[in-house]
């Protein structure tokens, strides 16, 4: 691209389609829709992203299509889902979990909801209901420890989540469903262990002299 004078007429893009757990959330693995399996690097340079510097704002993956065209000067294809980075963003972002169980999950810059439903399959594409399960403070609980979920002290915060949920979940095509916050906090959250589980076969035995 340098040699052909087309570096900054290139928009070069470096991404993941999920994080790990590994040493962190064990049972889990990438199966969660917590940041260490939501959250992935995201690298672009070139092109219209140039001297763009670092931006926090929330994406989903499928964001980067849109982006791409819109770079091209191309439109996206018709039924494409996300919104080009390069124009106005919702400032959240969409997860779909699935294999562990069914869940859908939306994240802002601060705050994060969990919805499940347990009546379905974690094979599911879609689920007529879903609810609460997990909400998160980012800032005071980075490694979302601490489970809001069912408290009346964030019930406008909760609210505003799963209008945003339900939302995003709209603008995926998925069928209408049925969303439900929590009446009382739930329980401990199926296989979570704190935010970092260390077994039996990590520990080692001091050397003697």
């Amino acid at each position: 691209l340098i040699s052909l004078d087309q570096l900054e007429n290139t928009l070069v893009v470096y991404t993941s389609d999920h994080g790990c757990h590994f040493r962190t959330r064990n049972p889990e693995y990438k199966r969660s829709g917590h940041d260490v399996s939501a959250r992935v690097p995201m690298v672009m340079h070139g092109g219209p992203t140039t001297g763009w510097g670092r931006d926090e704002r929330p994406f989903s993956l499928v964001d980067l299509a849109p982006t791409l065209c819109e770079s091209a000067g191309l439109e996206p294809p018709e039924g494409a889902q996300g919104r080009s980075l390069l124009g106005e963003l919702p400032g959240e972002s969409f997860v779909q979990i699935s294999e562990s169980r069914f869940g859908r999950a939306v994240r802002t810059d601060r705050w994060k909801l969990i919805a499940t439903a347990d009546d379905a399959s974690p094979t599911d594409r879609f689920a007529d209901r879903l609810c609460e399960a997990e909400v998160y403070d980012l800032v005071a609980d980075p490694y979302e420890l601490v489970n809001l979920a069912g408290l009346p002290a964030y019930a406008d915060v909760r609210r505003d989540l799963l209008d945003r949920l339900r939302g995003r979940m709209a603008d995926a095509g998925e069928p209408a469903a049925e969303l439900e916050l929590l009446d009382v906090p739930p329980g401990p959250v199926p296989g979570q262990v704190g935010q970092l589980e260390v077994r039996d076969t990590d520990r080692r035995e001091p050397k003697t002299a």
